[in-house]
C-alpha cells in the first residue's frame, strides 16, 4: 500500500475514534466531525453550527485551520432510506495542511446479520491527495472498504463490502485530504447499505435480463 493510503487510513481511523469519544453511538443522528490534525469541530445535526434547518441534513460551512474554505454536507436518514448516507465537500487551502471529514449516523431498522454496503465517490482534486474510507462500529470498529488515494481532476472510485449487522450500528463515513501548498478539493460520495428487497430485484431484473439474451440468441 502506497505511503500516503496509509496515511489516509491512519487519519480516518482516527477520525472515528474521536467521534466514539465525543459522540454517543445511541444519539442516532446524522453528524459530522471536521479534524486538522490540531483542532476538531463537531457539527450534529439541528445543532448551533448546523446551518441546515431540515432533519436529516447537516452542513458546515466556516474555515477551519489553513481551509479558509469549506462548505460540507451531510446527508442522512430521514432524507435518505436508513442505512444510506452522502458526505459532500469544497474545501481551499492557500497553505496546505490535512483535514479530515467524518459523516456518521446510526441505525435501528434494518434487519440483522450479514448486510451487503455499496460505496462510489467523485470529485476533483488540485495540489494535493485524498483517499475516502467507510467503517462501522457494530459493537467493535470495523473497516469495511476504502478509495484512493486519489489526485487529479476528475476521479471516480467506488467498493462493495459488507459486516455483521447486530441490530444497531453506526456508519462512518470519512474523507481525508492532504496538500503541500495552495490546494483545492470537491467531492460527492455516497454509501448505501441496501435493503434485502432492493438486492432481490436487483438479482431478478439481471436473471431476467440474462434470459432475455438467451431467447434472443435462439431466436
Amino acid at each position: 500500500m502506497r505511503r500516503s493510503a496509509i496515511k489516509g487510513m491512519f487519519f480516518g481511523a482516527l477520525s472515528v475514534f474521536l467521534i466514539l469519544g465525543l459522540v454517543p453511538a445511541a444519539s442516532a443522528v446524522p453528524t459530522l466531525t471536521l479534524f486538522d490534525g490540531t483542532t476538531t469541530v463537531i457539527v450534529a445535526d439541528g445543532s448551533g453550527l448546523d446551518s441546515s434547518p431540515i432533519a436529516g441534513v447537516v452542513e458546515y460551512n466556516n474555515s477551519i485551520g489553513n481551509f479558509f474554505v469549506n462548505v460540507t454536507t451531510g446527508i442522512s436518514s430521514p432524507v435518505f432510506a436508513p442505512g444510506s448516507m452522502d458526505l459532500n465537500s469544497i474545501d481551499v487551502t492557500s497553505t496546505g495542511g490535512q483535514l479530515t471529514i467524518t459523516l456518521s449516523d446510526t441505525f435501528n431498522s434494518l434487519p440483522v446479520g450479514l448486510r451487503g454496503v455499496n460505496f462510489a465517490v467523485g470529485g476533483t482534486i488540485v495540489g494535493g491527495n485524498i483517499d475516502f474510507a467507510v467503517f462501522t462500529q457494530a459493537p467493535g470498529i470495523t473497516l469495511i472498504g476504502s478509495s484512493g488515494p486519489f489526485a487529479g481532476l476528475p476521479f471516480d472510485g467506488s467498493f462493495s463490502g459488507s459486516f455483521n449487522n447486530p441490530g444497531v450500528f453506526t456508519l462512518f463515513e470519512t474523507a481525508h485530504m492532504t496538500f503541500d501548498g495552495f490546494g483545492t478539493t470537491s467531492f460527492d460520495a455516497f454509501v448505501q447499505v441496501p435493503e434485502p428487497g432492493i438486492l432481490m430485484l436487483l438479482g431478478a431484473g439481471l436473471a431476467g435480463l440474462g434470459l432475455f439474451r438467451v431467447r434472443g440468441k435462439k431466436s
